[in-house]
């Protein structure tokens, strides 16, 4: 039936409300640090240096109150006299008004390096010490005049907390006497020649166990191998120098075969030393064990400085084509020294044997007492392209034209660096 016949009036059609016809738009903060959010803020401004901060805090007062939060590291050295903390060689002399203003304004420091080379910076590391209580990292650099005493109250009060120290020569017997409590210590070096004896005793404990980064000066091989055993599956960097005085030619090979068992490492530096009087026998044996074996056991090896004086300019070519054997690595940095002859070495090396290191992105070779051959730098792009930066070619400045060198490189991303570079060793 229909609803007129009944007299039912038909239903009004509902009418749109305001707020479905005529949406307002949502409304966003001005502040564009509102607007984002903390979290996104943080991120953006994490990305911001220190001394960015401070030039950046005079936008606004949110700024100010803003901008410092994700700092959390600062390079004390460098910052001491650019900030003038220190204007003197005396206690009085640092201004501890702008000490406690960067102390304030950087409440969330989880790391930082330092230099000790007086009363006065270690005064400034005390106080960074009581201000900061959740550091994770502490680098302390001990300079190679301080006093020992110094040394010895720092290593005693905060020892284990400190995570990478480099200590002078004089400063042996202090770090022995602490070297138990620096549980923390990750990295250990030092600005003279330290001994592995300085963390090995004679009845070979190793005072020191838990380190990833260590250079020491090779002295002899029974404190060596328990101090492989324990790092073979800890150690990630070893820095070994050796010299030919205080090492035989079958002894250095011993110590290759040893370090080659360390698998965990994944940088390696290694500088050898020859005597003049030293003959080809003495060093035929070194570089055939380096070119056949030593490079095929690093699998995983992504750094590698070899720093190696050589006899002839064969050793010399062996050793810069066996490198390319190392397959992973990132980062090659080569210094071979032939003897000098009355004429320059000629040195007929080419690219294409560091071709198979395809990861590679740094490359610095330094050769001295050699002439290098023309071709290549011809075909240095197309056999090593995947090179972006830190191109370094030192050659003998007496041989090489550096200007044509230059153009040869003309290509590189990292030109500037590489002309800067090759035109200050011209000019020496």
């Amino acid at each position: 039936m229909d609803r007129r016949s009944c007299g039912q009036k038909p239903s009004k059609r509902a009418k749109a409300s305001m707020t479905d016809t005529n949406r307002t738009r949502e409304e966003y903060p001005k502040d564009s640090l509102d607007r984002y959010g903390d979290d996104l803020c943080g991120l953006v401004l994490s990305d911001l240096s220190l001394e960015e901060c401070f030039r950046f805090e005079c936008v606004s007062k949110q700024w100010q109150r803003s901008v410092f939060k994700p700092q959390n590291y600062v390079n004390v050295e460098k910052h001491l006299k650019k900030w003038q903390i220190i204007k003197g060689k005396t206690i009085e002399d640092i201004d501890w008004q702008i000490l406690e203003s960067v102390v304030r304004k950087c409440p969330n420091i989880r790391r930082f390096d330092i230099e000790i080379h007086s009363e006065v910076t270690g005064r400034v590391f005390e106080t960074l010490m009581s201000a900061y209580k959740h550091l994770t990292a502490i680098d302390i650099t001990f300079d190679t005049g301080i006093n020992a005493q110094i040394i010895d109250t720092i290593l005693g009060k905060h020892g284990s907390q400190l995570t990478a120290i480099s200590i002078p020569p004089s400063g042996y017997d202090v770090f022995e006497t602490h070297s138990k409590s620096l549980t923390r210590l990750r990295q250990l070096s030092s600005s003279g020649h330290m001994l592995l004896s300085t963390i090995v005793t004679e009845n070979y404990e190793l005072l020191v166990k838990n380190l990833t980064h260590f250079r020491f000066n090779y002295t002899n091989w029974q404190t060596f191998i328990p101090f492989v055993i324990h790092y073979r599956k800890i150690l990630r960097s070893l820095s070994i120098t050796f010299n030919s005085r205080f090492i035989t030619t079958r002894e250095y090979i011993l110590i290759l075969i040893l370090i080659s068992k360390m698998q965990s490492l994944r940088e390696l530096n290694i500088e050898l030393f020859f005597a003049n009087e030293d003959t080809a026998d003495t060093i035929d044996p070194v570089v055939d064990y380096h070119c056949k074996v030593f490079v095929n056991q690093w699998p995983h090896l992504k750094r590698y400085r070899l720093n190696m004086w050589c006899g002839t300019d064969l050793h010399v070519k062996r050793l810069y084509e066996s490198v390319g054997r190392m397959k992973r690595l990132q980062r090659l940095e080569l210094t071979l020294r032939p003897r000098p002859a009355d004429n320059e070495w000629t040195v007929d090396l080419t690219p294409k044997a560091l071709s198979p290191l395809k990861r590679l992105t740094h490359l610095s070779l330094r050769l001295e007492n050699c002439i290098l051959n023309e071709s290549f730098f011809e075909s240095f792009h197309s056999q090593l392209p995947h090179i972006k930066c830190h191109i370094l070619i030192q050659l003998s400045k007496e041989v090489t034209d550096f200007d044509a060198i230059i153009q040869k490189f003309s290509k590189a991303k990292d030109y500037k660096f590489l002309q800067e570079i090759v035109t200050q060793e011209s000019s020496v």
